[in-house]
């Protein structure tokens, strides 16, 4: 080909593509703007298949693989072989609309964007909540094919009415949920389950007084015309917060992919049909009303770029701004996957949010530590002095006592603490950290003091003998209740102390990372384990070997 012919091909192309522009640009319509786009898609050559891109390739295949849940009531449940509810309901329109046959895909909140990102999903449809941080992995799809609120449920009999009213009790969340965050700020302790199913199962055998979740989820699940029997009347909707937009979702090199879903889905708002999807799978239809009447105002008619930019809603920002030690984390992590091989990720140390939380935990851990140690010596040295009394009342009303709180577990004691804590009250992070002192404390203080008093007895003079040498011949029993009362600390977290295995685990919720976590909490408990017995060992050779040696001394003189 010569180079002039060459050039008049050009021209030939350039003025086709402008032609293809201003037909863009002219139409009046969402369903013209829809349909052009749609046509020149369809222009491409299929027999060229490492050329296509994401929306050219699925029109040439007739077949789109959709992400949809699988357990999510009223939104996607799979019936059989087949997806049912509004999302469900929802891929099959999208794919009505382009003409080709919808395959559905089942996903979970914690695969679902892995999938696409591996190619085996060409768009997610799955309850994705738009957020800043979410907007940097995936392109979501604009407008927003729904929005609903977060939603606490409960007890009728136990009144909440703000997110505080929850300090005393757990909540039950999904893992790796947005809102997760507002819990963790307001020092809600959460039990995570990996699926919502479970979560349910767990309401309905009595594990979870309290869920969070999707205001949507927990409506059809235990207010509406789905609710089954068993579940009727066992939680109801307490309080919502934090209404986020959800959106369907595609790869951020699929643009072409993300433009067409975007027409269909206003297309759709200015028809109505979502309207009356919502009606027929029992979701809340208020937000799909207000997009009804937006895309049939003339404000939201298609102009030149496509959809007017005001008509579509911005991302959430929800988002964990990353901290300080960010960077440095970050390379730690890199070169434990490059060196080593090994996948290791640490949340809590990269985002803001997360390590506010974590060294709020980690402080309260070890205040929790230092103040049970000394606690479990001041009970030990006081329970074992009135047991000693030479006041028979005293001597025996105090053995009873401590025998009581000897053969009690410990998490009863937290659970009748937090009862009676919770009699004055809506009780403080700070009031429940000293209640953890003084359950750990008395608890392993009345074994000690036991300890000593079997001691005491196997003496010739008991009366003549000394704190200390008391303390010197019970050393190995102290030493191991001082080691129960670090292992302790953790057990604090059942009745709200805000301490780290609590924060941590609240971590996992927004972040869905557990494997560093619970490697953090097991390095953790095993270097304050070792430093307990380290610590015990220094002191025992200080104040009581010196004092051994002495005796030992004069008696040979």
């Amino acid at each position: 080909m010569t180079l002039r012919a060459l050039n008049v091909c050009r021209a030939v192309f350039a003025l086709l593509s402008f032609v293809c522009a201003l037909s863009v640009s002219s139409a009046s319509t969402l369903t013209e703007l829809l349909d052009q786009t749609l046509s020149q898609a369809k222009q491409a050559d299929c027999s060229a298949q490492k050329t296509l891109d994401a929306l050219q390739r699925i029109l040439c295949n007739k077949k789109i693989q959709i992400g949809v849940r699988s357990d999510y009531r009223s939104m996607s449940v799979r019936e059989g072989a087949d997806f049912v509810g509004f999302e469900a309901d929802l891929a099959k329109l999208v794919a009505r609309r382009l003409g080709v046959e919808p395959r559905l895909v089942a996903v979970n909140a914690g695969n679902r964007i892995e999938k696409l990102l591996n190619g085996e999903i060409d768009l997610i449809l799955a309850a994705m909540s738009h957020t800043v941080a979410r907007d940097k992995i995936v392109t979501f799809i604009k407008p927003h094919y729904y929005s609903s609120p977060s939603s606490v449920f409960g007890p009728v009999r136990l009144p909440v009415s703000v997110l505080t009213d929850l300090r005393t009790q757990t909540v039950c969340v999904p893992l790796n949920t947005f809102f997760s965050t507002v819990l963790a700020e307001n020092n809600i302790r959460m039990m995570i389950y990996h699926r919502a199913d479970r979560l349910v199962d767990a309401v309905r055998q009595g594990n979870c007084l309290f869920v969070a979740h999707d205001q949507t989820f927990l409506r059809a699940t235990f207010e509406s015309k789905h609710t089954s029997a068993d579940l009727k009347n066992i939680v109801t909707e307490k309080m919502s917060f934090l209404d986020v937009p959800m959106g369907m979702g595609v790869k951020n090199e699929d643009k072409t992919l993300g433009i067409v879903m975007g027409q269909i889905v206003a297309e759709l708002h200015q028809s109505g049909v979502l309207v009356e999807n919502a009606h027929t799978h029992d979701i809340n239809p208020a937000f799909l009303e207000k997009q009804h009447t937006l895309w049939r105002s003339s404000p939201c008619a298609p102009i030149a770029e496509g959809l007017p930019a005001q008509c579509l809603d911005d991302a959430a920002n929800l988002s964990d701004e990353a901290s300080a030690m960010s960077d440095s984390v970050k390379r730690i992590e890199d070169w434990l996957t490059q060196t080593l091989g090994i996948e290791f990720s640490m949340p809590m140390l990269t985002g803001q949010i997360a390590l506010k939380f974590f060294l709020s935990g980690l402080i309260n851990s070890i205040v929790i530590l230092a103040g049970g140690i000394i606690a479990v010596l001041l009970f030990t040295v006081l329970l074992f002095t009135l047991m000693r009394s030479t006041n028979r009342v005293c001597a025996a009303g105090s053995y009873g006592a401590t025998l009581l709180f000897q053969n009690t577990p410990i998490i009863l004691l937290f659970v009748v603490a937090a009862v009676l804590l919770n009699r004055f009250g809506s009780f403080t992070p700070a009031q429940t950290i000293v209640m953890a002192i003084l359950v750990i404390g008395i608890s392993n203080g009345a074994n000690a003091a036991v300890a000593m008093r079997d001691a005491l007895f196997t003496r010739p003079e008991p009366a003549n003998e000394t704190l200390k040498s008391i303390f010197s011949l019970t050393f190995i029993q102290l030493r191991n209740c001082l080691i129960n009362a670090a292992k302790g600390t953790p057990i604090a977290s059942f009745v709200g102390t805000p301490e780290l295995l609590s924060v941590m685990v609240n971590i996992t919720a927004f972040t869905g990372t557990r494997t560093s976590t619970y490697v953090f909490m097991a390095v953790f408990y095993l270097l304050t384990i070792q430093l307990v017995m380290y610590l015990s060992n220094k002191a025992f050779e200080y104040f009581l070997k010196p004092a051994d040696t002495s005796q030992h001394g004069k008696k040979q003189s």
